[in-house]
């Protein structure tokens, strides 16, 4: 979507659902996502079968209106299988020091073992052993939720692909320094239990689902690609979310 369609989708949606706000004063969201891979790609190499599978380190941002966002200090494991049209997430936080190791590419063994013995991550055994980071996602996120949670829509915005950036201190600025390339200009995804509400469909009517592009695949793939050293990353100007009162 262009950023007139996406704010016109925004109004639309916030006649029915509320924006997620966590924190009143820093009202911006940002994720930083770091994909782990092992060194023969084994994860990329099966994402185009029927049964994929992530394994990624998440971190959040925030930031007033105006200002670089900054690290909230949290970090977590997250695994993620997808099954044709079934998705299983499951994610721990991933201690300060475990994160320090990973930007050397390299697992904490008695932490890593504890983990292993926990289902969903048993499943990767030794696997997840091999992995190490390999590409971040860095992006805004505006999130739209019903009264009972079981509906939610996220917007991504201005997605770049940039060299490993894993773990960072709490008021760390979260933009990674350099780039490999940028995605789509927006990205909207709708998740949901049970069935979705007719107003919800009336609204997404005349807008053309994709369920080819993934940042885990596209990242690796710039990455794996790149012919030119990473160049400094810029974020376009926000959103402007109907729903957020901001300083202007």
């Amino acid at each position: 979507l262009d950023r007139a369609g996406t704010e016109d989708l925004l109004r639309a949606l916030a006649a029915h659902m509320a924006l997620d706000v966590y924190d009143a004063h820093r009202p911006l969201a940002y994720a930083r996502t770091t994909y782990l891979d092992t060194d023969d790609f084994a994860l990329l190499s099966a994402s185009e079968s029927g049964f994929s599978r992530r394994v990624r380190v998440r971190e959040y941002a925030s930031a007033p209106v105006g200002q670089p966002p900054r690290l909230i200090g949290i970090c977590f494991l997250e695994y993620k299988a997808v099954a044709d049209s079934a998705r299983r997430k499951a994610r721990v936080e991933l201690p300060a020091e475990v994160c320090e190791g990973l930007k050397q590419g390299r697992w904490d063994a008695v932490w890593l073992r504890n983990i292993l013995a926990q289902e969903p991550f048993a499943q990767l055994g030794e696997l997840l052993l091999r992995m190490s980071p390999r590409v971040t996602t860095f992006y805004r996120r505006a999130s739209l939720s019903d009264p009972d949670k079981s509906l939610r829509v996220t917007i991504d915005e201005g997605v770049i692909y940039c060299p490993p950036c894993v773990g960072g201190a709490a008021g760390d600025l979260a933009q990674p320094p350099t780039m490999i390339d940028a995605a789509p200009a927006r990205v909207v995804e709708v998740k949901y239990r049970g069935r979705l509400p007719s107003w919800l469909e009336q609204i997404f009517s005349e807008v053309d689902e994709t369920t080819a592009y993934s940042k885990f695949r596209a990242g690796m793939l710039a990455m794996l690609t790149e012919k030119i050293a990473p160049r400094p990353a810029r974020m376009t100007e926000p959103l402007r979310v109907p729903t957020l009162q901001d300083d202007d």
